[in-house]
């Protein structure tokens, strides 16, 4: 009950206004929840980058690769907690975040950079790339929980013998290169009737002696090198953040991407 985190809801001689502000509450229960949940995200520093246990091995004449952008996504959060693909933020977060990986990638002189074209892929290339984004939302949820996570699902074993693979029909992408670096990047943004319906819960929750978490921006950017020939994950690398991690900034956009190439194997 809401009168175990606010005792004065309680309070039998409240009357009509107490009663007011409870029917508010509990109308507004689940924004809250929401809300709590997104104000866990906050800027933090890329975490460590996983590695094959072979990784040297499976580089030894990697030099042709090709950027594969999986899912670039952006979606606003409403006033009432739901969530909207916005289509014009999603493309140009995905060109800021493009073009700091081929920026990032042309320092390095030995690469043989090749152009992934989407639009000029084949019928059976466009399946094998939706099932590939498929089966990468649910290996990079599983890196995640067991190499990054923590206690009772984090296993030391998984992030010191990083064994991870996408299978070999990811071959069917391309021929013509050697690895290939996933791109995958999901973020939530609040839209102004979501924020100042937070504004309006803090306040709420400092009447009550309870500090509440407004929703603020979340951003998840994971890369993969991964063998063209096998589909394994040779070496992968994550970044979370919050408001100063927003990817529709090109400057924010090729902070995150020079941070998480810094450990680049290639």
């Amino acid at each position: 009950p809401l009168e175990a985190f606010l005792p004065w809801l309680g309070d039998p001689t409240g009357g009509k206004e107490v009663s007011e502000v409870k029917m508010i509450l509990h109308g507004w229960l689940p924004l809250l929840m929401v809300s709590l949940l997104a104000g866990c995200a906050t800027t933090t520093a890329p975490k460590a980058f996983r590695a094959h246990p072979l990784m040297s091995a499976l580089l030894t004449d990697a030099n042709r690769i090709m950027v594969i952008p999986l899912k670039i996504e952006i979606f606003q959060i409403s006033a009432g907690g739901v969530r909207e693909k916005m289509d014009a933020w999603s493309g140009q977060g995905r060109t800021n975040v493009m073009a700091a990986i081929q920026q990032e990638l042309e320092k390095r002189p030995m690469l043989n950079i090749k152009t992934f074209n989407e639009s000029l892929i084949s019928q059976a290339q466009r399946v094998n790339l939706d099932q590939t984004q498929a089966l990468f939302d649910v290996v990079s949820f599983s890196i995640w929980m067991h190499s990054y996570g923590s206690k009772p699902n984090f296993f030391a074993d998984k992030a010191e013998n990083f064994h991870y693979s996408l299978g070999t029909e990811i071959r069917d992408l391309t021929d013509d290169v050697d690895v290939l670096l996933l791109c995958h990047c999901y973020e939530h943004v609040p839209s102004t009737g979501k924020k100042a319906i937070d504004a309006g819960m803090v306040v709420l929750g400092l009447l009550g002696g309870v500090f509440l978490q407004p929703t603020t921006s979340a951003t998840v950017l994971n890369l993969a090198l991964v063998d063209a020939d096998s589909g394994t994950i040779i070496w992968y690398n994550q970044f979370t953040g919050g408001d100063r991690a927003d990817i529709r900034n090109p400057i924010q956009a090729t902070g995150i991407i020079q941070a998480l190439l810094q450990d680049f194997p290639l």
